[in-house]
């Protein structure tokens, strides 16, 4: 029973292409079992350094894919299939290794667009494991041809930010009054009447003697006093 190499995915960033390595990992696949193909080394730095896996890189490195690795698939895979690529393109490469003339060309132009292409080994007769994402292009296999659908998604989120202020102050204002005020106030008179046949009421006054009558008048005092007569509440 043979190897063969397949398309696990292309992906458009690092940490897309790590998450899908390590969950190849997680499956039982051996580094030595994922090849990275990418149009450019700077692209795959820290994909390299978690991950181990071997990685093939620009343009020269691209084409370089009939090494030691593509060899071992040359005779075996190369039947009848890449009759229209050209010779040592990355998709005469990927044809070479066993993937159909389609794939390879979509992963051509997918390298070729800076995305990132992860290939694997697999029996003859075991699952290709699936990890392309939803912005990736669609592949025809041997069964049968994808097509990812997309939507799209809001993100919303509040931010809190002054639109204004209130300042409060108080002045203290003056202002003139007039108040009416009625006041009382007593008066004396004298009033002579005359004796009519030596009728009279009172009786006479001593020598020396002095009548005393209080007289007495309101008079007006002013003070004033702060009162509360409103209020104001703020929310």
């Amino acid at each position: 029973m043979g190897t063969r190499k397949r398309v696990a995915g292309t992906f458009y960033s690092e940490q897309e292409a790590i998450h899908a390595i390590k969950g190849l990992k997680r499956q039982g696949y051996r580094e030595t079992d994922i090849l990275v193909v990418a149009k450019d080394r700077s692209n795959t730095l820290q994909l390299g350094a978690e991950t181990n896996v071997m990685i093939e890189a620009g343009t020269p490195a691209v084409s370089s894919l009939a090494s030691v690795m593509m060899d071992s698939f040359l005779t075996m895979m190369i039947g009848g299939m890449g009759t229209a690529t050209q010779a040592g393109s990355l998709t005469s490469k990927l044809v070479k290794m066993g993937i159909q003339d389609f794939t390879a060309k979509q992963c051509d132009m997918d390298v070729k667009e800076g995305k990132i292409l992860v290939l694997i080994d697999v029996d003859e007769t075991q699952t290709i494991p699936s990890y392309t994402t939803v912005r990736e292009s669609s592949y025809e296999t041997e069964e049968h041809r994808s097509v990812q659908l997309r939507e799209e998604q809001l993100n919303v989120r509040k931010e809190r930010v002054q639109t204004g202020e209130v300042k409060l102050r108080k002045e203290i204002v003056e202002e003139l009054r007039t108040i009416q005020v009625p006041v009382m106030r007593e008066e004396v008179y004298v009033e002579r009447r005359p004796v009519i046949d030596g009728q009279y009421d009172g009786s006479p006054l001593a020598e020396n003697e002095i009548i005393r009558i209080p007289i007495m008048e309101e008079r007006i005092e002013v003070t004033k006093k702060p009162v509360v007569v409103e209020e104001v509440i703020i929310g």
